[in-house]
C-alpha cells in the first residue's frame, strides 16, 4: 500500500533561531536573532483507496492570539487549513484521522477545524502535557488561567498509542521522544520509497546534516538517542527524512505535488 505526502503550509512563525538547532555556541540567553519558519501539516492520500489522513494541524489562524501568547504568527487566508486542503481537492470532512507528532500548540491547535476526526498521540505525550516541567507550560497553554488547555477541549477525540506502532498499511508510528516527552514520527510508504515525518526532532535541514538536536527539548540525551534511532531506521529502510519547520521540505516533496 502506498501513499502520497503533500506538505501544506499552515502559516509562518517568527522564532528565535536558537530554538531550531541546539548549538552550545549559539544557545545562550543573549542570542535574540529571529527567523521565519513554516508551520507544516502533512496530507497523506492513499494511492489505492483514496483515504486521507493528516499529520499535524498547525497553530490555528488567530494571528493576534499567537503573537500575544506564543510567537509572532502569520496566517494568511491561503494558510487556513480549510483553504490549504481545498487546493488538493480535500475537505475537512474527509479527514477522519489526525496524527499529531506532539501536542505543542503550533502542531495541535488546528484540530479544532476537524471535530469529526480521531486524534492519535503517544500516551507519554498526553501524560506529560497535563503536568509538564515549568519551562514547558506555555507551549501547552497551561499558563492561561482564563481557559482550559486547547488539547483538553478535544480530549474526547484523542486516542493514545505507546511506542513504535504499525498504524495502518504503509504507515508506521515511531516513538522519538526528546523534543517533547512523547514526540513521535511517522514513516510513510510511497511510490517513490519511504519517507519519515520526524516531528520537531528535525526542525530544519541543519539538524539532520550536522546531527544537532532541536534547541527546545525536554531532555538533551534523549534527543540524541532518538536521533540515533531515527538514523538507523532511515538507513535500514532507505527512507528520506523530511524537515518539519523548513521550507526545504516542499522541495523534498515537489514530485508529489
Amino acid at each position: 500500500m502506498s501513499w502520497r505526502i503533500i506538505p501544506l503550509e499552515l502559516g509562518r512563525l517568527s522564532v528565535f533561531a536558537k530554538v531550531l538547532a541546539w548549538d552550545e555556541s549559539l544557545n545562550n540567553e543573549g542570542n535574540t536573532r529571529r527567523t521565519q519558519v513554516p508551520l507544516i501539516g502533512w496530507l497523506l492520500i492513499n494511492d489505492q483507496t483514496g483515504e486521507k489522513l493528516l499529520v499535524d494541524s498547525g497553530g490555528g489562524e488567530d494571528e493576534e492570539f499567537g503573537r500575544k501568547y506564543h510567537n509572532p504568527l502569520t496566517c494568511k487566508t491561503e494558510n487556513h487549513l480549510v483553504v490549504a486542503l481545498k487546493k488538493f481537492n480535500t475537505t475537512v470532512e474527509e479527514i477522519k484521522t489526525v496524527i499529531l507528532t506532539h501536542l505543542h500548540w503550533d502542531h495541535a491547535w488546528g484540530v479544532f477545524k476537524l471535530p469529526q476526526a480521531k486524534v492519535i498521540v503517544q500516551k507519554a505525550e498526553l501524560q506529560y502535557a497535563v503536568a509538564p516541567d515549568a519551562k514547558f507550560i506555555r507551549v501547552y497553554e497551561l499558563d492561561l488561567s482564563h481557559q482550559i488547555p486547547y488539547f483538553m477541549r478535544y480530549f474526547n477525540q484523542i486516542q493514545t498509542v505507546s511506542g513504535d506502532v504499525d498504524f495502518a498499511d504503509g504507515i508506521k508510528l515511531l516513538f522519538l521522544p526528546g523534543h517533547s516527552a512523547g514526540s513521535q514520527g511517522v514513516m510513510v510508504d510511497t511510490s517513490k520509497g519511504k519517507y519519515i515525518i520526524p516531528g520537531d526532532l528535525v526542525n530544519i535541514k541543519k539538524n539532520w546534516e550536522e546531527n544537532l538536536p532541536p534547541g527546545i527539548h525536554t531532555d538533551l540525551e534523549t534527543c540524541y538517542a532518538s536521533m540515533k534511532k531515527l538514523r538507523e531506521i532511515a538507513a535500514e529502510n532507505k527512507a528520506t527524512v523530511l524537515y518539519d519547520h523548513d521550507i526545504a521540505a516542499f522541495e523534498q516533496l515537489k514530485h508529489m505535488l
